[in-house]
């Protein structure tokens, strides 16, 4: 699934659809709570191609963004997952969020800012990629939200270059 949805064409589209309509969002990904690294970061990858359609984006940033934050590092399901997962999940919420006022307040209110602030800084722990990927969702978060703008002045970040190094 994860491959058939990863592209623009046409069969990949068809695939996308089928999986909302067949309810398929909410299995897909309820099972980010599994506990095997490389499940989590194949579903993370899954339900970003997924996010390419944008009713299936709408719907998961409503359900599947609770998940995806328990297990940045600081979250309940963070435990055993490696660089390549967080830079996968990091990913998929950068998809959820973009273009999206109220999925980046809703990253705020589940507390994903402050993980997420966390792996931006700390570049001797976490691979450039999810510090890279970190940056990009704060900042996109930065341009759309002033509550956010407002949580990350409180925590050091001074304008969006702050936020993107």
């Amino acid at each position: 699934l994860q491959n058939l949805t990863a592209s623009t064409w046409e069969p990949a589209q068809i695939l996308r659809e089928a999986v909302r309509k067949e309810k398929g969002l909410s299995v897909i990904s309820s099972l980010l709570r599994m506990t095997n690294d490389s499940v989590v970061r194949s579903i993370a990858v899954c339900l970003r191609n997924l996010a390419l359609d944008p009713r299936n984006k709408g719907l998961l940033a409503e359900n599947a963004l609770d998940n995806l934050i328990k297990r940045l590092p600081g979250g309940e399901g963070a435990n055993g997952i490696t660089d390549l997962t967080i830079g996968a999940v990091v990913s998929t919420i950068l998809e959820l969020v973009g273009q999206s006022v109220d999925a980046c307040k809703r990253l705020r209110e589940l507390g994903g800012v402050s993980r997420l602030l966390e792996v931006a800084r700390c570049t001797d722990v976490y691979s450039a990629q999810c510090v890279y990927m970190s940056n990009r969702v704060l900042g996109v978060c930065w341009e759309q939200s002033k509550d956010i703008r407002k949580q990350l002045k409180n925590e050091g970040c001074l304008s969006v270059c702050d936020v993107r190094m």
